[in-house]
């Protein structure tokens, strides 16, 4: 293996590379962002496909952790996301470091900083740091209270892969057997689709459009599953960038 520009390199301006270092963000938004250069500017495009299975993968974080990382990245204006339902998400880096937002106000709390693993001035609320009593906490990172929080899931309920995606849409009638039926019926019927990577983006869709009573939602994540088999998204091992497996 040969280390060198000519084998290829992302360019990136200078200026950036300061501006970005002298934004706080998490270690985690901070590789975010590495891959997001790597697959845009890497590739002399703007923005690209990038699904959240994709990065989870490239940066070895938890598909959830990744989907609130964008979030507020893409709240302080330092990516774009262009997410279609049943399609792709397509994410861009902001260029214009004069937009982009150190802290963000909600109501009358301020959402925080996070850096190098320690928390200060706030405590973690749906992955996000929020201003409040001191809190302290060294090494502990979002990742590892994901895991605390899965570690909770077990004692409660069967292990349920399609638990930590389902529990955030409102209104979703959980039921750990039926849950767990369904996710076997879609392997069968659709064993080429990442099932996971598919139900992640159906619960996000709904964050925008959540569900109504008259609604189906199980019928609902079939009908994703099907159009990812027809759209060709949510493969399993194969990403669809330029045709080269990932």
């Amino acid at each position: 293996m040969s280390v060198q520009k000519e084998n290829g390199y992302t360019p990136i301006a200078n200026e950036i590379l300061e501006k970005i270092a002298q934004i706080k963000l998490s270690p985690t938004q901070y590789r975010i962002i590495f891959i997001i250069w790597r697959y845009t500017y890497g590739f002399n495009r703007k923005t690209h496909d990038l699904s959240l299975s994709f990065i989870s993968k490239a940066i070895g974080c938890d598909k959830r952790q990744i989907q609130r990382e964008l979030k507020n990245l893409e709240e302080r204006k330092v990516v774009k996301q262009d997410i279609t339902n049943g399609k792709s998400r397509y994410i861009s880096f902001n260029k214009h470091y004069y937009q982009w937002v150190g802290e963000i106000n909600i109501g009358e709390t301020t959402i925080g900083e996070i850096d190098n693993g320690e928390i200060d001035n706030g405590e973690i609320d749906n992955g996000e740091t929020v201003k409040g009593p001191l809190v302290k906490q060294s090494k502990v990172t979002i990742g590892e209270t994901d895991n605390q929080e899965r570690h909770s899931f077990k004692d409660n309920i069967k292990d349920n892969i399609l638990y930590p995606y389902l529990k955030e849409v409102k209104g979703y009638p959980y039921d750990n057997d039926i849950d767990a039926e369904m996710m076997k019926r879609l392997k069968d019927k659709y064993p080429k689709l990442d099932i996971e990577s598919v139900i992640d983006d159906w619960s996000i869709a709904k964050l925008g459009k959540p569900l109504k009573a008259k609604d189906n939602p199980r019928s609902q994540i079939n009908t994703f599953c099907t159009n990812a088999v027809k759209w060709g998204n949510h493969i399993k091992e194969v990403g669809r960038y330029d045709g080269i497996k990932l």
